[in-house]
């Protein structure tokens, strides 16, 4: 149109894969590396961690999803030490100790679609363009946020959301009671576990500028054969699951001490004679 100028891109990269064949010796059981599994049919990004259920209402404990396998493959006297951490919620069997806790495939740490899409508006002299980057599926085990809530570091930063721990009983949270002497408390499964797992999608402004040409009459007075006036900023925001979690940190899905890029302001003069 007259004076108006438009355009836009978007792009999209999906990834897939799948492991084919695993050595005969691991085929049935897979293999274990790290917070993933590698199994036949699976993607080498396969969450594998204990599942998490919540905060028992009655007394504070953090509570798993119990394996019911590893229960029912043990001795009499194994058993007895974990009937003493089970209890029953809603028909569901729970254990409050991380090591009789269900393991399960948990999603996966790469996105389902990921890329970036563009702008440019212009009007007369003036042009605002912007560059936005996006992620959708996957998931990140967020080991920053899990290190802030647990209590047993002395003198070290603690996340906020900590005052939401379980006080009395009857209370519904998902922040176990804070007590540093028990293992079924605030720090029950600060190792791997779905506690720690979260979405991976974001939307982030990369880029954005604002400029200005003046008209050749103004700029012709001043024996210049162009001027222009920019305003760009980078990184202005995200939207992403938790405040201070970076989703773009790498593809293994682990958080560790990884910050937000730096939003930068940028003026800018171009002259040309």
């Amino acid at each position: 149109q007259k004076d108006w100028r438009f355009s836009a891109g978007v792009n999209g990269t999906f990834l897939v894969n799948k492991i084919i064949k695993l050595p005969d010796s691991n085929r049935e059981a897979g293999i274990i590396s790290g917070s993933k599994k590698l199994f036949e049919g699976k993607s080498m990004y396969e969450f594998w961690l204990r599942q998490w259920y919540g905060v028992n209402p009655e007394n504070g404990d953090g509570l798993f999803y119990l394996d019911t396998n590893v229960y029912d493959k043990a001795d009499d006297a194994t058993k007895a030490k974990i009937d003493k951490t089970i209890v029953t919620i809603d028909e569901k069997k729970l254990t409050n100790s991380y090591s009789y806790a269900k393991y399960d495939f948990s999603g996966r740490s790469i996105p389902t679609l990921y890329g970036g899409f563009n702008f440019d508006l212009g009007y007369k002299g003036f042009d605002l363009s912007a560059i936005f980057s996006y992620s959708l599926g996957g998931k990140i085990l967020d080991l920053n946020y899990a290190y802030l809530m647990a209590n047993d570091q002395y003198g070290y930063s603690m996340h906020k959301d900590i005052r939401k721990a379980w006080k009395t009983k009857g209370d519904i949270t998902y922040v176990p009671r804070l007590d540093a002497t028990s293992t079924h408390a605030t720090n029950i499964g600060t190792s791997y576990s779905t506690r720690w797992l979260v979405p991976a999608d974001y939307l982030n402004l990369r880029s954005l500028t604002l400029s200005y040409d003046l008209p050749k009459k103004i700029v012709t007075h001043c024996d210049l054969s162009s001027l222009r006036l920019s305003l760009s900023a980078e990184n202005l925001f995200m939207f992403k699951y938790r405040n201070g979690l970076n989703p773009q940190g790498n593809y293994n899905g682990l958080t560790y001490n990884e910050y937000m890029p730096a939003r930068t302001l940028t003026f800018g003069l171009n002259l040309s004679f």
